[in-house]
C-alpha cells in the first residue's frame, strides 16, 4: 500500500523537543534569552555596593581593639573585706554565747534555782567564755607573729644564699607537722630516704667496667727467633 505523499511531508517536519532539566520545580519555565541577557550583568561593569559590604569593609578597616588590663588589686579594699569578715564572726560568737546562756538560765531557775541565782549563773558562764576567747585570739595572733617571723627569716635566707634549697624545703616540710611525734617521724624518713638514694647512686658507680689503656707495647708478633719472644 502507497501512502501519500503530502502524509510523508507532514511527518517529516514534526520536531520532538525534550524538556530541559533546570534543577527547579517543573512547574517554573526556562527563562528566554532575552530575560537571561538581562539577568546576567555586562562585563566591565561594576558590581553593586550593599550595606553589607560596606559594614564588612568598615569591620575590616577599623583598629583592633587590644583587650583592657587586668585590674589592680585594691590593698584597702582587701583590708575592709578582711575587718567584715572578723566583725561577722564576732558578732557569731557573741550571738552564739548569748543563747547558750539564756538556755542555761532558763535551765537553772527549771531546776529550782531563785531568778537572781540562775542570772549570776549565766553571767559568770559569760565572763569564763569571754576569757576563752581572748585567750584563743591572743594565741592565733601569737602563732602569726612567729610564723611572719619565720616567713621572713626563710625569704631573707634564700634571697642571700645563706641555706640551700633543699634544707630551706626540709625545714617547711617539718613545720607541716601537728605534733612533736609527727615531726620526727617525718625527720627519720627523710633522712632514710636520702640514705637510700646516697647507697643507690654508689652502687651504679660501682658497677661501670673498667677502662682499658694503650701500653704502646704493641701485640706480639709469632717469629722463628726465640730471643725476640723475649719481654723487658
Amino acid at each position: 500500500m502507497v501512502m501519500p505523499t503530502e502524509q510523508q511531508v507532514a511527518d517529516e517536519s514534526v520536531e520532538i523537543i525534550e524538556p530541559v532539566d533546570t534543577g527547579e520545580d517543573g512547574g517554573q519555565e526556562p527563562a528566554s534569552e532575552g530575560e537571561a541577557a538581562e539577568a546576567t550583568p555586562q562585563e566591565g561593569a561594576p558590581a553593586p555596593t550593599t550595606a553589607e559590604t560596606i559594614a564588612t569593609e568598615t569591620q575590616d578597616s577599623a583598629p583592633q581593639q587590644t583587650p583592657p588590663p587586668p585590674p589592680q588589686v585594691d590593698q584597702r579594699a582587701i583590708n575592709e573585706l578582711q575587718q567584715r569578715r572578723v566583725a561577722d564572726q564576732q558578732r557569731e560568737w557573741r550571738e552564739k554565747v548569748t543563747r547558750t546562756a539564756q538556755g542555761y538560765e532558763r535551765q537553772l531557775q527549771e531546776a529550782g534555782y531563785l531568778p537572781e541565782q540562775a542570772r549570776d549563773q549565766a553571767r559568770r558562764y559569760v565572763a569564763q567564755e569571754q576569757k576563752f576567747r581572748k585567750q584563743e585570739n591572743e594565741a592565733a595572733e601569737m602563732i602569726g607573729y612567729v610564723q611572719g617571723k619565720q616567713a621572713a627569716a626563710i625569704h631573707f635566707m634564700k634571697q642571700q644564699g645563706l641555706a640551700n634549697q633543699q634544707m630551706i624545703e626540709d625545714f617547711m616540710a617539718l613545720q607541716m607537722a601537728n605534733t612533736p611525734a609527727e615531726m620526727e617521724r617525718e625527720a627519720k624518713r627523710m633522712k632514710r630516704e636520702r640514705g637510700l638514694i646516697a647507697e643507690n647512686a654508689r652502687l651504679k658507680q660501682g658497677r661501670v667496667p673498667p677502662q682499658t689503656f694503650d701500653n704502646s707495647q704493641g701485640a706480639a708478633e709469632a717469629t722463628s727467633n726465640d730471643q725476640r719472644l723475649l719481654c723487658i
